[in-house]
């Protein structure tokens, strides 16, 4: 549900939205990022590269608020050759924190066993009637 395409994007437009009016009021707001939507899952399942420090956590937010939530066409590089690419691109703007992660995570090579994921999983699968 978290990880819905597009729900990072419009929270954070309510988010940004609600900034402005603090700003108005007199609130300084010069330190306020955006708003990331993260579950619980995706911290467990790269876990790895982040205890490893090989990413951070701040400096992956900070990537997915520049790279995709104030995603910008005209400032794309490299620029779109078609309507096509345009429309590719302005898709995976929508990707929420989760995929962003996952796909930093697996360029550097950390891979997630089979094992350690179905023993997560299986959490959602036992019987509460035992």
């Amino acid at each position: 549900m978290f990880n819905a395409a597009g729900l990072n994007s419009l929270v954070n437009k309510w988010f940004v939205q609600e900034l402005a009016t603090l700003e108005a009021l007199g609130l300084d707001i010069s330190r306020e990022h955006d708003l990331v939507i993260i579950d619980i899952e995706t911290l467990m399942f790269n876990r790895d590269a982040l205890i490893n420090r090989t990413i951070t956590i701040q400096n992956a937010l900070l990537e997915y608020e520049r790279d995709y939530l104030r995603f910008n066409i005209a400032n794309a590089r490299p620029r779109p050759r078609s309507e096509h690419e345009a429309n590719a691109l302005l898709e995976k703007s929508f990707w929420p924190f989760s995929i962003f992660l996952d796909n930093k995570v697996e360029k550097l090579g950390y891979r997630r066993s089979g094992k350690d994921l179905l023993a997560k999983a299986n959490v959602l699968f036992e019987d509460d009637e035992e």
